[in-house]
């Protein structure tokens, strides 16, 4: 049995002040944690709502970057477009403004083969040689933007380097002479035959170095240099070098002389001329053949420029164009044919190759030059491109085929063109035909181009004052007023100017353009009428060009305006325009019947009068 000693359990006060403690530790940390668990709960609801709103900004920036991305596929689509369209638009323009500049050269060249005072020959010397800057500008702007647009694709055949440069010097052998300049050449032993390259686009840069050495240099002469060296068993390394004793260029230009629209100083152009493009071209297209060119000079003494070019060998051909000895005027032998819608240009090209010395005939479309080539044998064929019925390419293998199945020889055909499209050259040249010529065109480059093919067993005349045999000397005539009845449809004397102020060449002008305008403009009705843009574009684009020739500014403007609304295949503005612009050609129709009238029955008083 347990004992009780009977006194009641007591905590020591000690105990009792830790106890309170833990009491009151508790309480803190209960409140601490309900503290700390609402603030989480703050905080979690402050990052949720931060969380949706960074999820809804995500969401923003995507549907941004899509926008853009559209935006920016547009833009690209849009300047992709926009190279095109200025690639088309610089073709056209160029199209257009070689085809009456074409014209103009050439009656130029006409013209100083008649009898003219001081004076008039004077004036005729400063206009032709504004034209031909004129022409250059326009070169080279165009070349210029094609190599900016990477439009410019190089040939690879096979040519003839010594025959290369041959031709460069010949081309510019006139403008030395008039300068008393020296121009030379050396072609070094132990260059190949034939190499593989762009012959048009090495001659192109050759031209320019050469064309600029003669210009800046006013005494002593210019020399083209070209040595070759091996680089192993199947390319050779050309050094050309363009050395010349003029001007000269300052140390500080230099490094600039490659930039656009760059000349030695701010008087170069006022003095010499020139957009400063050139030798941006040349730089440029020298690094597309895989080459380089440099330039050394001292300011007063001259300057030199190289050119590194390396190039595969070529095969030896027997049917290349050789070179030829370089001379002042060329007499050729032949039968040529030529196949041209533009009455106009058809009768300048017949003038120019006359006086060459051969025998020309003309066609007005490729369907006519087919059967003609069919009948009988032509020793040359000169074929543009664009014509009626048949074009220059269909027109070419089509005699192409008749050689064949006849197993005759082939005909040698050289494109004629004013089109400055990509890869036109390399159309023609597959299509069949053997070289190719750009409008405008003057007599030395069409001399040059038959003289390629027409060159063996022909004789050259190196004296400047030779004519060919069959070239007409024109006496003095005598130039009556000519009324400037409505100027504004057909200025008269600009006319009587273009056709080298031969007044019975005039009229034998007006008289093909008044045969020739009744089907062009039945043809352009029809084309319009029935939404045919492309008959329409092809109207619209020879009847531009004859009314431009014969300076009839009104009615080609309409023609062009038309053209213009044919290209960008606007059918509807085509047809609004059309009666106005068929106003301006009938016009123009109207004035022309009027002058040729009068011009016939002047003439037949006068033969009254000296009866």
């Amino acid at each position: 049995m347990a004992r009780s000693f009977g006194l009641p359990f007591t905590v020591p006060p000690r105990r009792m002040d830790d106890l309170e403690l833990l009491r009151r530790r508790l309480a803190r940390e209960q409140v601490a944690r309900t503290e700390a668990e609402a603030l989480l709960e703050q905080k979690s609801a402050e990052l949720f709502h931060k969380n949706e709103a960074l999820h809804q900004l995500n969401e923003r920036l995507e549907q941004l970057v899509a926008e853009r991305t559209v935006e920016l596929v547009d833009a690209r689509d849009n300047a992709l477009q926009a190279v095109r369209a200025k690639s088309v638009f610089l073709a056209n323009m160029s199209h257009e403004i070689r085809t009456p500049l074409n014209g103009v050269l050439g009656m130029l060249e006409l013209l100083r083969e008649t009898d003219l005072s001081a004076a008039q020959r004077e004036v005729m010397e400063d206009v032709q040689e504004a034209g031909a800057g004129l022409l250059s500008i326009i070169n080279d702007i165009l070349d210029f933007s094609k190599i900016e647009a990477g439009r410019v694709a190089l040939e690879q055949i096979d040519f003839d380097p010594r025959a290369l440069v041959e031709r460069v010097v010949n081309l510019f052998a006139a403008t030395a002479r008039s300068k008393g300049l020296a121009l030379e050449y050396t072609v070094h032993a132990g260059l190949p035959p034939v190499l593989v390259g762009d012959p048009t686009r090495l001659q192109q840069v050759l031209s320019n170095l050469v064309a600029n050495a003669l210009k800046f240099t006013e005494r002593g002469g210019v020399k083209l240099d070209l040595d070759a060296e091996w680089s192993d068993g199947a390319a050779v390394d050309l050094r050309f070098a363009v050395n010349d004793t003029g001007i000269g260029i300052a140390p500080e230009v230099l490094p600039q002389l490659f930039q656009p629209f760059t000349q030695a100083d701010s008087s170069t152009t006022r003095r010499f001329g020139g957009t400063g493009l050139g030798l941006v071209i040349c730089d440029r297209l020298v690094a597309l053949m895989g080459g380089d060119i440099s330039v050394t000079s001292q300011p007063g003494r001259g300057s030199t420029f190289r050119l590194r070019l390396t190039l595969p060998l070529g095969q030896q051909r027997s049917d290349l164009p050789q070179a030829q000895e370089t001379t002042a005027l060329m007499r050729l032998q032949g039968r040529v044919l030529i196949a041209e819608d533009n009455p106009l240009n058809s009768k300048l090209a017949m003038k120019h190759l006359e006086a060459l010395g051969l025998v020309a005939e003309a066609v007005a479309d490729g369907r006519g030059a087919v059967e003609l080539a069919g009948m009988q044998r032509y020793d040359l064929i000169i074929m543009d491109c664009q014509m009626p019925k048949m074009d220059g390419f269909e027109a070419t293998a089509a005699i192409r085929a008749q050689e064949e199945a006849a197993g005759q020889r082939r005909t040698p055909i050289i494109a004629l063109t004013a089109n400055a499209m990509r890869g036109d050259r390399e159309r023609c040249l597959a299509a069949g035909m053997d070289d190719y010529l750009s409008k405008p065109y003057g007599r030395a480059e069409l001399a040059t181009a038959v003289s390629r093919w027409l060159g063996r067993g022909n004789h050259f005349d190196g004296a400047p004052s030779a004519m060919s045999s069959r070239s007409e000397k024109i006496g003095e005539r005598r130039y009556e007023s000519t009324a400037a009845v409505a100027s504004d449809a057909w200025d008269t004397l600009a006319a009587l100017a273009r056709a080298g102020g031969d007044r019975a060449f005039l009229a034998e002008l007006v008289d093909l353009f008044l045969a020739y305008l009744p089907a062009q403009l039945q043809a352009l009705n029809e084309a319009i009428s029935r939404g045919d843009i492309i008959a329409a574009e092809r109207s619209a684009h020879g009847l531009a060009g004859a009314a431009a020739n014969l300076s009839a500014g009104a009615a080609a403007e309409a023609a062009r305006r038309l053209l213009g609304l044919a290209r960008a295949k606007d059918v509807a503005a085509a047809r609004s325009y059309w009666p106005a612009a068929r106003a301006q050609i009938i016009r123009l129709q109207t004035v022309l019947v009027a002058w040729r009238d009068q011009q016939k029955q002047t003439k037949a008083a006068m033969e009254a009068a000296s009866c």
